[in-house]
């Protein structure tokens, strides 16, 4: 009797095709996000049709990053005042972004709770001096670096400047 051999099928590689498409398509998303500048400007242009003016915004490089132990309005309006002064930015300048970090002691405390207190922080000065913050958008965050009564406070300027059309 015959012996039956049996029947051996051809490897399908059109699957294997579909990721070779893939990976070379990663391959040149990678190149190409390696080739731009991922450094953002933060421009925000606004026109007022009854003047004919526009504001032109643009964030400065230098920001103010300051510890406090306890909230005190005057000292902070002093630090800024005297960051401007120093660094030539102009006494106008807007205050567009700050970040609020809380301490506390990752022994006995959760990361919750310096949120908490950057939080409250940033109420009392919200209180305090809205004219001053009025713009800045806010972001809170926790280290167990610093102690549990200290803040770091971030502030980022801006430039306004007014163009006639």
């Amino acid at each position: 009797m015959r012996t039956q051999v049996p029947h051996q099928e051809q490897e399908d590689l059109t699957g294997q095709a579909g990721w070779v498409y893939t990976d070379l398509m990663l391959a040149l998303m990678v190149v190409f996000l390696a080739t731009i500048s991922f450094v953002p400007e933060f421009v925000n242009v606004n026109s007022d049709s009854k003047s004919d003016k526009y504001t032109y915004s643009k964030v400065l490089d230098q920001s103010l990053n300051v510890v406090y132990e306890s909230f005190d309005s005057n000292l902070i309006k002093s630090d800024i005042n005297k960051f401007k002064s120093n660094n030539g930015i102009p006494a106008d300048a807007d205050i567009v972004y700050i970040q609020y970090v809380g301490g506390y002691a990752a022994a006995s405390e959760a990361p919750s709770i310096a949120i908490s207190r950057a939080l409250a922080f940033s109420q009392k000065l919200d209180r305090a001096e809205s004219q001053l913050v009025k713009n800045a958008a806010t972001t809170l965050s926790s280290s167990n670096v610093l102690k549990p009564n200290q803040v770091i406070v971030r502030f980022t300027f801006a430039i306004t400047s007014k163009i006639n059309k």
